[in-house]
């Protein structure tokens, strides 16, 4: 018996596809609310909530194929697939993608990808404390390469930049938040304090030339 066509499914191509995938919850929401005054039905719109949810996976990959301007002809060209598999893959929901497939897909791509195991049951503190970790792991692996092409580089210099602006995020998002705490004193964060803490911290002391711009 052939597949049914998804009768939530947006007409218009992947276009239409990609705009409802990548809307946040609000704009999801007036969407889906429209189809179903449109359809009549109210159960539209849930229908329509359920299926933007579910490829919001496989929609992420297109949307890094397109952002290096292959067709499907070409990935599937690179991955050793026909363009009929891999069209079918793209057009499966989430919960249908293999593994493999997606392994194969993400190399095509000349992408590396992690997993992150993030249980709904650890106490947000550990589950923060992991994704530090990972954001750690990752400024390390910057500041080698800054270090490899060597002062003066363009590719160093921009890297020192990056740090300085993840710094000032951080500490910007960081001290919003913990005013927001019932019993949370104002914080202030000054260029002094900040060079004495990575002057008396042993633990950071060796990657302040990563943070500062020598003077």
């Amino acid at each position: 018996m052939a597949d049914q066509p998804n009768r939530f499914a947006p007409r218009g191509g992947n276009e239409a596809l990609h705009l409802i995938t990548t809307m946040n919850e609000t704009s999801l929401q007036k969407i889906a609310g429209m189809a179903a005054n449109l359809a009549g039905d109210p159960s539209v719109a849930q229908g329509v909530i359920d299926h933007a949810q579910g490829i919001r996976f496989i929609s992420m990959l297109e949307n890094m194929r397109m952002d290096q301007n292959l067709s499907q002809r070409e990935l599937a060209q690179q991955m050793g697939y026909t363009p009929s598999r891999l069209s079918r893959m793209e057009a499966s929901a989430d919960a249908d993608l293999k593994f493999g497939d997606i392994l194969a897909y993400t190399n095509a791509l000349g992408m590396n990808m992690s997993i992150l195991f993030d249980s709904q049951r650890l106490p947000a503190a550990q589950r923060i404390k992991q994704h530090v970790a990972a954001i750690h792991t990752l400024l390390e692996d910057l500041c080698r390469l800054a270090k490899h092409v060597g002062q003066g580089d363009e590719i160093a210099g921009k890297i020192n930049e990056f740090y300085k602006e993840v710094l000032f995020n951080f500490l910007l998002g960081y001290k919003r938040n913990y005013s927001q705490l019932p019993d949370g004193a104002p914080l202030r964060f000054n260029a002094e304090t900040d060079e004495n803490y990575f002057e008396n911290n042993e633990e950071t002391a060796n990657r302040k030339s990563c943070l500062t711009v020598e003077k």
